[in-house]
């Protein structure tokens, strides 16, 4: 397809059935001004042959991938200057080969992908390269118990979305109790990876973050304690919590920033308190 569509910006491709393995790579003098690319609904064979027939695309700067079930790897090694990485709905997707260095990726979000957000996966591990980040959105992974770690190393970030399968709170454990300290991940302490360990961690991850403006948290099962620390984050403008992972965002109330607790328990109950 060389020279074929030379002013093609946006491309979108969806509910993509069947595929087959290329012998080459696709000439990329065909998109070379391909900006913003939509891929969506590829069925399991053709999904798990999509990053042998994606081109390289220097110039592409929004990626979107979606509904693909049986996609098991995506390599982003192809597109340099990505600022805009978008995927959801791909449980099986465990790996992105190259997001380590996307340096230029200002926005990520992942939604359903429970094995590529679980802890210790090697992309949880890659955003402590993605220090120009802006916009972070992990949500749709049931087993999430806290923020990777490496959001510590996420200085510019000023837009955090996470939805967590937080423990609810309880006097008598005080590491449990400790509920909301999850989004500390582990800064120079043991554990803390974002899996499913009982470690609390060193905290403070988030509390690294100071240019957050908006926060939003869903999963909180019991009582929610704040960080100690979290008045550190003094450009903190949206601060949206909920109560059950799946809650979809309410609107914004009118007259500027808010801050809202949208319930304390999984099933809507009334909160439990809110301290700081």
């Amino acid at each position: 397809m060389a020279g074929a569509l030379p002013a093609l910006q946006h491309l979108a491709i969806r509910d993509v059935a069947t595929a087959r393995p290329r012998r080459a790579a696709p000439d990329p003098r065909g998109f070379s001004r391909l900006e913003s690319l939509e891929l969506s609904g590829f069925a399991t064979p053709a999904a798990r042959l999509l990053s042998a027939q994606l081109p390289q695309l220097p110039g592409l700067r929004r990626l979107v991938v979606a509904e693909m079930p049986g996609l098991e790897s995506l390599s982003l090694g192809g597109f340099p200057g990505l600022r805009d990485l978008a995927i959801s709905n791909a449980p099986a997707l465990a790996t992105l080969p190259g997001l380590a260095a996307l340096t230029s990726l200002t926005s990520l979000a992942l939604d359903a992908c429970p094995a590529a957000a679980r802890g210790g996966a090697e992309p949880m591990a890659a955003l402590a390269a993605l220090t120009g980040l802006r916009e972070l959105r992990v949500t749709g992974c049931p087993a999430l118990h806290r923020l990777p770690a490496a959001v510590a190393a996420l200085t510019e970030l000023t837009s955090l979305e996470a939805a967590l399968r937080l423990r609810p709170a309880s006097p008598a454990s005080p590491r449990v109790a400790r509920d909301f300290a999850a989004l500390g991940g582990a800064v120079g302490g043991g554990g803390g990876d974002g899996g499913d360990g009982d470690d609390e961690g060193g905290g403070g991850a988030l509390l690294q973050c100071l240019g957050l403006r908006r926060l939003v948290v869903r999963g909180f099962g019991g009582a929610l304690v704040l960080p100690e620390g979290m008045e550190r984050l003094t450009a903190l403008q949206d601060l949206d919590l909920h109560g059950s992972q799946g809650q979809p965002e309410p609107p914004a109330p009118p007259g500027g920033p808010q801050a809202a607790y949208a319930g304390a328990t999984q099933g809507g109950g009334s909160g439990q308190g809110l301290q700081s």
